[in-house]
Parts: structure tokens; sequence; C-alpha cells
């Protein structure tokens, strides 16, 4: 289309021109005329020379008439290539833009669908954490962040259903901490909302009994919060009640260092020294907690507890005292004054503290325990058998219990029964002498020596200056009639207790069994002096 407009520009042109020429032929006929006479007297000229400048301008405009045209045509192919590829370049773009208009409509239906899910995840979440908490407050725990180093007591199924919650929960924090990885990052605007996540799922596991898995929780809120106490407090309880006492203890330091105005990380260390053994050492940080803390009613417990073992009774008991006072429903406390109690004596009060503990919680096993201990050494042997009992159904383990039932077994002069007791007590744990003795007592009153030595032995064995072990088996050799024997363990008894008196008593009825009837005397009279209650 553009061709032909040219083509009939070009005719009309021409043809302008040549009308033009026809009408003003009179004004530039002279001048065409001298042009063709210079021309005839050109050709006129012999010497060619001289058209050799005309020659050569004549080639130059024939040359560039040729560029031009070739350039021209150059020029056209190169249009027509470039609109060809500014046509392929625009379908092209077409293309891609159509592509990016789905890919949009794509992210926003994946992000519209993220958006649902996250909220579907931590509406989720929120259910959990209520009924986590609900949970937690149904079993006696308070929530919060810092943890209790005391738990309650939870039945199995408490711990079941707190466990159930926890996986939920946990795959649920997972997803979150992988979709946004850089909230786990310290000093990131999320990282004390993070820690505090983590804390709560730390404290959870703590109360279900799993620290080590507790500690996991701890270390990654401690890696978000270093300047927190609270993290660092947690995580030494989460060591200390898996025994790595040196270790908590560390940790502990930390938390002081972080925050010297805070009682829990002195309260903290506290426990790991007395786990350790370091009476004095845990006192001073009870003091320090206290100071801090005036009304911290498990410093009062935890420092109650260590003066009862330094045999410091009375200010024990004002611990324990003011314990219960702070705190009406620590049973714990409980427990621990009626110990303080039984040891100075004050029988009706020690009973009423076991029963307060036994009211308050009626699961608590060494409650029985203590409480039976106690009705055993007021030769109530029938009623304690029932609270041993009752502890070892509470905590069939528990061979503390086993062994004070055999020792009332043995009183009530059920020797079976100790020994069945025993035996079990030995299953569990096979290194401890007493509970060999006991069972060497019992096989003694069966007649069973042989069983007897044996047993008797192993408890010597155990604990070589166990003293009532070698009277015991001195006793055996003396019903076997093996004198020299039962001499020897006698004297080794009287050696390691000289105020022992049934190593006395025994000695003297080996020393009559063999006729020496002055040595007889003499011993039975010392133990009857030791002891006056032999001499009935």
């Amino acid at each position: 289309m553009k061709r032909l407009v040219v083509w009939i520009i070009g005719s009309v042109a021409i043809i302008l021109l040549a009308v033009i020429s026809f009408l003003t032929f009179p004004a530039w006929s002279p001048v065409l005329l001298l042009w063709l006479a210079w021309l005839r007297d050109l050709v006129r000229v012999q010497d060619l020379r001289l058209f050799l400048p005309a020659l050569a301008m004549l080639l130059i405009a024939f040359v560039e008439l040729i560029l031009a045209f070739t350039f021209r045509q150059r020029n056209r192919v190169f249009d027509a290539e470039r609109k060809a590829a500014t046509a392929l370049h625009q379908k092209e773009l077409d293309l891609l833009n159509q592509q990016v208009a789905l890919l949009q409509e794509a992210k926003q239906r994946l992000e519209t669908q993220l958006r649902v899910r996250n909220e579907m995840v931590q509406q989720e979440r929120s259910l959990l954490l209520a009924r986590l908490e609900r949970l937690e407050r149904d079993a006696g725990i308070t929530p919060g962040l810092m943890v209790l180093p005391q738990v309650p007591r939870l039945s199995s199924r408490a711990i079941y259903s707190i466990e159930q919650v926890l996986n939920r929960l946990e795959r649920i924090e997972l997803t979150i901490d992988a979709a946004r990885p850089d909230a786990d990052e310290p000093g990131s605007e999320d990282a004390a909302a993070r820690a505090s996540d983590w804390l709560r799922l730390g404290n959870a596991y703590y109360e279900i009994g799993l620290p080590g898995k507790a500690m996991t929780y701890y270390a990654r809120a401690v890696a978000l919060r270093p300047e927190d106490v609270i993290p660092h407090t947690n995580y030494g309880f989460a060591l200390l009640a898996q025994g790595n006492t040196q270790e908590a203890i560390e940790a502990f330091d930390r938390g002081a260092r972080v925050d010297g105005a805070s009682p829990y990380p002195y309260h903290g260390r506290g426990m790991a020294y007395q786990a350790l053994g370091r009476d004095r050492r845990a006192i001073e940080d009870y003091n320090k907690t206290l100071k801090l803390a005036p009304d911290f009613a498990e410093a009062f417990y935890s420092r109650g507890l260590v003066l009862e073992r330094l045999s410091q009774h009375s200010k024990a008991a004002r611990d324990l005292d003011r314990a219960i006072e702070l705190d009406k429903t620590m049973v714990r406390a409980y427990v621990a004054r009626g110990i303080v109690y039984s040891a100075t004596k004050s029988y009706e009060q020690a009973l009423e503290d076991f029963n307060q503990a036994i009211e308050l919680d009626p699961g608590l096993s060494g409650a029985y325990y203590h409480r039976g201990k106690l009705r055993a050494g007021l030769g109530k042997h029938e009623i304690a058998v029932e609270d041993f009992t009752r502890a070892i159904e509470l905590s069939p383990m528990d061979c503390h219990a086993l062994r004070a039932r055999a020792a009332s077994s043995i009183a009530l002069e059920r020797y079976g029964l100790a020994i069945n007791d025993c035996t079990q007590a030995i299953e569990l744990d096979g290194g401890n002498a007493e509970t060999y003795n006991q069972r060497g007592q019992a096989y003694i009153e069966l007649k069973e020596y042989q069983s007897a030595i044996a047993d008797l032995t192993r408890a010597i064995e155990l604990s070589p200056g166990f003293a009532e072990a070698f009277v015991n088996r001195g006793k055996a050799y003396e019903k076997m009639a093996r004198y020299q024997e039962a001499l020897a363990d006698l004297n080794e008894a009287v050696e390691l207790d000289p105020n022992l008196a049934l190593a006395h008593y025994n000695r003297g009825v080996v020393y009559g069994s063999m006729g020496d009837y002055d040595r007889a005397t003499q011993n039975l009279n010392k133990a009857i002096q030791l002891d006056p209650s032999l001499a009935e």
C-alpha cells in the first residue's frame, strides 16, 4: 500500500515538472542553447585529458548513486527485520505478561492458603495452650515461666494427657520455627515471645518427669534470651533433676550473674549443694534467697530439710512452720516437720503432721511410710504394717518401705513375710547391707542358719563396719554351736560399737554355752546396763 502511494506521488511530480517546463520554456531556452553549444565545442576538442575530471566526477556520482541505492535497500531489509523482531518481542512480552499474571494469581492463592493455614495453626496452638494450662491447674501446678523445683505428684492419667498435648504442641512450634527461622535469632523482634514459648514447653516436660527433654527447650530459650535469669535457672533445675549436680551449679551461677537480685538461682544452687551434702554452703544460698524474697515458702522448706539433717531440730521446725504458714497446701513441709517432731520425740505432733499430709494428698507414699515408721517406733507394728503396705501399693519400687515392713513383720514374728519383702527389696537394690541383715535375722528365727550366715556375710561384705550384722552372724554361729566363730563376730561388733547392748548380750550367751559363766555374767550385766529392757 505504501509503495503504491509512492508511485502515485512520483508520477504526479513528473507530470507537474513537465507542465512547468513547457510553460516556462521561453525563459530557460537560451540557457539550454548555451549548454548545447558548450557540449558541441567540448566534443570537438581532441585532447581527452580534458574529459578526465568530468568523468571522475561522473564516476563518483555514479558510485554514490549505487551506494545510496544499496544502503536504501539494506535499510529496507533492516526495517523489515526490525519490525519482525519487534512483533516477535511484543508477542513474547505479551506471553510473559500473561505468565506473570498467572503466577501472581497463584501467589495470591498460595498466600491466602498459607494465611488461612497459619490462622488455623495459631488457633489450634491457642486451644492446646489453654488445654495445657487447664491440665496443669487440675494437677495442682501453677502455670508460669519459672519452673517449680518440686513438682506436685501427677497421676499417670494426668501425665498421659499432658504428654498428648505436648506432642501436638511440639509439632506446631517446630512448624512455626521452620516457617520463620529468623524468629529464633537472638535480638529479633520475636525473640522474647519465642523464648517464652520454649520455656512453657520445657516446663511442661519437666513437670511430667522428662527433664532431659525439657533441657532441649531451655537451651533454646537461653540462646534467645541470654540476659534473662529464668532460662538459666530452669536449665539448672533440669540438670539437677538428672543428677548433673555440678553442671547445675554452673547454670545457677550464670543465672546469678545475669540477675543478682533474683532469688531463684540462689535457691536452685542451694538445692544443688544440698544434694552434694555441702549443707553449710546450701544454707548460705538459702539465706541469700530469703534475704531477697522473705516470703519464699520453698526456700524455708529447703533450709528446714538441711537443718533437720544437721540435727538442728528447733531451727528446722521454725523454718518448716514458716513454710506451712506461707503455703498451707505444701504437703512436703508437713511430712518434713513430722520427721522433725519424731526426732524430738513429739510423737503426737508428728502423727498430726503425717495425718495432715495424707489428708491433703492421699496418694503420697512418703507420708504413709513415715507414719508407719513412727508407729513402728512406738511398738504399733500392726497398724505400721498397714501404712507400709499402702506406701508400697503407691510406690512398688520403694525399697525403704519394703525393709520397714520386713522389720515390723519380724517384730510380729511373721518371718516368711519378712523374707519375701527382703527378697523383693534385694531384687530392686542388691547393694543394701541392711536388707541382707534383716533377711538373715528372719532366717535365724526360722532356724535356717546356713541361709542366715550367707545373708549376714553378704551384709558385712557390703558394709564392713556394720556392727549389728556381726551380732546377728555371731548369734547364728552360736545356734550352730560354732562358738569360736561366734565369739570372733561378737568381739568385732563390740569393737565397732562398744555401746551396742545386743553385742554384749549375745557374747554373754555364747560364754554361757561354753560354760564360762563368769564372762557370761559380766557381758550380760553390761548389756543390761546399756539397755535395761534386756533384763525383762
